[in-house]
């Protein structure tokens, strides 16, 4: 809170992200709404959730094309304005014309080309983005990340009651809007950040040959740093836990009810309680837990999992709640610190493919391990996941224990 406070740059930047995120989420409800009253609507269920996946699966080639960038603090801006653009573009679309599939193949493109962008722009932007921060870096990635929870949450809250009071082209207006205002802020700091802004950018221009080449020395780099990819695996590990909560807790809930609650409400207290956890553990990062020590911290997330299992194994839902929060505290806590080890130590010139690697691996590992565990226990019961659940808790802890000191905002660990 005090770095939002007293950084001009950080807080702009924050701000932007704020209102564009509200703005893409009220919209992304909006439109999957829309579209449930067509007779295609499976199909544009699926199309738009492509659009929406498809950026973050290709974000590491878009990582790679953004070290080869120069100028970025002008590029970032065009792309800004683009964005403005093309969602004007949408509001037109819903606006002047009856809906139909077509109409909804150019939204999803648009929305798969908006959303490479941002992608894009936010991985040129990094080199810049951690020099704004870089004195109390742990302390504004977890503040940055426990407010865009918050902003979720309030997204998912307004476009609920959005949805039934405008528009689908007035909501799609505002997402423009709302561009529109981001690009603004953008604009209002830029020539802070051009003096920010170093020689940036590859001396080699980008071709295949040299794009493969970089794509492969930042993938060493990344691999060469064995803490931080002990540190990832950890953290992995530890959102396959926090995804499968709910669908098997639910499992358990239907054979064991809690207290007088119904199977919804119960899930519903989970769910407030580990987003809370999560919240609170990025705030506490870099400040009151600020010398807390990183491997310290991870222990301590393997043993709350054990309780978590504990919970399961004897179908405990009031020991899943007490476990899953202490687990959410912790995992929240870890984040901001992946973080701020991977930006103290890779060179600026491998940021961009660097952060969209570990931005894909941390999307797409523990989504895939978690569908499989929660197909398992669906088909088979709680008991079977148990193992495999303990044997990533115990490579965990093998993956802990050698670790070497990481560098945090207080240096320790």
């Amino acid at each position: 809170m005090i770095v939002f406070a007293k950084n001009k740059n950080f807080r702009q930047l924050l701000i932007n992200q704020w209102i564009s995120g509200f703005g893409d989420i009220v919209f992304y409800l909006a439109l999957m709404n829309y579209v449930s009253a067509y007779s295609f609507a499976p199909l544009a269920v699926l199309l738009i959730s492509l659009s929406e996946t498809l950026p973050q699966l290709i974000q590491v080639f878009t990582g790679v094309a953004a070290d080869f960038q120069k100028n970025r603090i002008h590029k970032y801006l065009l792309i800004q304005f683009s964005k403005v653009l093309l969602y004007s573009l949408v509001t037109f679309l819903l606006l002047g014309q009856d809906f139909s599939f077509l109409t909804l193949l150019v939204i999803c493109l648009i929305n798969f080309l908006s959303d490479s962008l941002s992608y894009f722009s936010g991985a040129m932007l990094t080199p810049v983005y951690v020099k704004v921060i870089e004195q109390d870096m742990t302390s504004a990635m977890g503040f940055r990340q426990a407010s865009m929870s918050l902003v979720h949450i309030l997204g998912n809250l307004a476009g609920g009651f959005l949805i039934a009071w405008m528009s689908i082209g007035a909501l799609a207006g505002l997402n423009a809007l709302t561009f529109l205002i981001a690009y603004l802020g953008f604009w209002h700091i830029s020539k802070n950040l051009q003096e920010l802004e170093p020689e940036l950018g590859n001396a080699k221009k980008l071709n295949r040959e040299n794009y493969w080449q970089h794509l492969l020395n930042s993938l060493k780099v990344l691999l060469g740093l064995k803490n931080v990819v002990r540190l990832l695996l950890v953290s992995t590990f530890g959102q396959v836990t926090l995804n499968i909560l709910t669908p098997v807790a639910t499992l358990l809930l239907l054979k064991r009810p809690f207290w007088n609650l119904q199977i919804g409400q119960s899930i519903a207290v989970l769910i407030v309680l580990s987003s809370a956890g999560l919240i609170l553990g990025n705030i506490l990062s870099g400040s009151l837990l600020k010398k807390l020590s990183t491997k310290l911290a991870m222990y301590s997330s393997q043993v709350c999992e054990s309780f978590i299992l504990c919970g399961f194994f004897w179908q405990n839902f009031l020991l899943v709640l007490i476990a899953s929060f202490a687990c959410s505290v912790t995992v929240g806590l870890l984040s901001p610190r992946l973080q701020k080890s991977v930006f103290s130590l890779i060179p600026e010139e491998s940021m961009g493919a660097i952060q969209s690697a570990i931005n894909l691996f941390s999307m797409a590992v523990p989504s895939v391990l978690s569908m499989l565990l929660i197909a398992l226990a669906s088909s088979m019961g709680i008991i079977y996941i148990l193992l495999p659940l303990v044997l990533m808790l115990a490579l965990s802890f093998y993956l802990i224990i050698p670790m070497e000191n990481l560098k945090t905002d207080s240096d320790s660990c």
